[in-house]
């Protein structure tokens, strides 16, 4: 009794404090409020959608999907951040079984740990930490932001009896993506190959036909192998993003999604044909929080 009276003064209170060390099972976590606004924040890795995450008030939340592979991941015991209880016990019942870190069943449960604990933040309020040591929704947090690079949380937070989010994209144009990955610090990196070749062609499509999500920039075969001089995997990703012919001009359209349509698409490209500055792309996408 003495952690449920602890807990219900907690939420009475809305303290910012954690409770690590208790009982999971001891503990009634009731409903939090739905969230007055949700959003989903999408975008390649390095397509600058991180910066709008800055200078946010407090009632914002961020859940970040990587924080959910990391808690799921040392479920698994494949890494250890310290935690007392697993994902698996403080969400228990999740339907998508799976017993490595990787498939379908996989990012399916990382979206639904992820409007779980949207509806009862009991991350929060246990203390856990992933790669980061703030992670999860307070009782203050009315807003919340799903980090995401795929739109499934829309599915799961629906499936969950919340709104649907705001679907907003981040476009970076391939000459701003690439930028954007050599400049990234030594400690976080990413392979251009995956983002390229993965990421960028799973919501991404060229087609010879002026239009699409950059509509003053069009590419050629020799003009993506001009800007990807070097790179062995350059052939791989005209194949796949669909730049097969020879001098044909193409431009850049969002694939279609099997959880709908983007309800907002940020172009990083500014007026001038040049590159938003990080805070101009921040302004930019919180227009449409």
């Amino acid at each position: 009794m003495k952690y449920l009276k602890l807990y219900e003064q907690f939420r009475i209170l809305e303290a910012e404090e954690s409770l690590p060390g208790v009982d999971i099972k001891e503990i009634n976590f009731d409903e939090l409020p739905k969230p007055s606004k949700q959003v989903l924040l999408d975008g390649a890795s390095s397509s600058g959608k991180s910066s709008a995450l800055k200078d946010l008030s407090p009632d914002w939340c961020v859940l970040a999907a990587d924080e959910f592979y990391d808690l799921i991941r040392e479920d698994l015991g494949k890494v250890n951040f310290g935690n007392e209880q697993k994902i698996s016990e403080v969400y228990p019942g999740c339907p998508y079984k799976f017993t490595e870190p990787s498939g379908d069943n996989y990012e399916f449960a990382c979206r639904w740990y992820m409007a779980q604990e949207v509806k009862f933040g009991k991350i929060k309020s246990l203390g856990m930490t992933s790669r980061n040591e703030n992670i999860g929704r307070s009782t203050k947090q009315n807003n919340v932001i799903y980090d995401d690079v795929q739109g499934t949380i829309i599915n799961e937070t629906t499936k969950a009896g919340l709104p649907k989010p705001k679907w907003i994209l981040v476009h970076a144009p391939i000459d701003h993506l690439i930028s954007n990955i050599i400049s990234r610090p030594k400690n976080d990196q990413r392979n251009p190959e995956g983002v390229f070749c993965g990421a960028y062609c799973f919501k991404y499509e060229a087609r010879p036909q002026k239009g699409g999500v950059d509509l003053e920039k069009y590419w050629t075969k020799s003009s993506v192998r001009e800007l990807l001089n070097g790179q062995t995997w350059v052939d791989n990703f005209l194949n796949k993003v669909g730049i097969k012919e020879d001098d044909v001009e193409y431009w850049m359209y969002t694939k279609n999604m099997p959880e709908g349509k983007y309800d907002v698409v940020v172009n990083t490209r500014n007026n001038s044909g040049g590159q938003m500055t990080i805070d101009e792309v921040s302004s930019e996408v919180k227009k449409h929080f």
